[in-house]
C-alpha cells in the first residue's frame, strides 16, 4: 500500500486524529483548538452523514476531513502526523446517540497511536488511567481545557529531543 499524502503547507506540524465523529469524541474540541494553531489538523474517519455534520460549518483553512477508511488503510497516516489526539469527553456517545458508553470508552485508538509510537494527548479520564500515565506514555489532560491542550501541543512541538514523538522511556 502506498502511502497516503497529507495537504498542506510542508515544514507546518500536523496534527491528527483518527476515529469516529460522534458526539463526545472531541471533534468540537478539536475544531476548536485548530482555530487557535497554526497547525494542519487532519481528521481520518466518520460516515458521510458524521463528516457531513462537521465538515459543513466548520471554515477552517488548516482543517482537512478525510473520511472513513477501511481499518488496515488508517495506520498508514499516522506516521504522517507528528501529534495525535484522542479527545473522549464525560460522556461519549455511540452511533446515533443511542448510548452512553463514557465510562467503558473503547482505548482502540490510544492502542493504535501506542503501536505507532505517535506522540499524543489524551484526556486525563478514570477509565483511561487504567492504561495510560502522563509524561509515560502520552499526555493526559483535562478533557475540556483548550490553554492545557494547546500548551501540551506546544510542549510536544518543540521538544527537540523527541522530534515530534513521545519518548519511549520516562524523562
Amino acid at each position: 500500500m502506498t502511502a497516503p499524502t497529507l495537504p498542506g503547507r510542508s515544514g507546518v506540524p500536523r496534527i491528527g486524529y483518527t476515529g469516529h465523529l460522534y458526539t463526545g469524541r472531541g471533534i468540537d474540541f478539536i475544531l476548536e483548538l485548530a482555530s487557535l494553531l497554526p497547525s494542519f489538523v487532519h481528521l481520518i474517519g466518520g460516515t458521510p452523514e458524521d463528516r457531513a455534520r462537521w465538515e459543513e460549518p466548520c471554515r477552517l483553512s488548516n482543517v482537512y476531513f478525510h473520511g472513513h477508511r477501511p481499518p488496515g488503510a488508517v495506520r498508514a497516516y499516522l506516521p504522517l502526523f507528528d501529534v495525535v489526539l484522542a479527545p473522549y469527553q464525560q460522556k461519549v456517545y455511540t452511533a446515533g446517540g443511542i448510548a452512553e458508553t463514557g465510562r467503558w470508552a473503547s482505548l482502540m485508538k490510544v492502542f493504535e497511536y501506542m503501536a505507532d509510537g505517535r506522540a499524543m494527548i489524551v484526556s486525563d479520564l478514570p477509565v483511561l488511567r487504567e492504561v495510560l500515565q502522563d509524561r509515560v506514555n502520552c499526555l493526559l489532560r483535562p478533557p475540556a481545557d483548550t490553554h492545557a491542550w494547546l500548551d501540551a501541543i506546544n510542549e510536544l512541538m518543540t521538544d527537540g529531543p523527541c522530534g515530534g514523538r513521545w519518548a519511549t522511556e520516562p524523562q
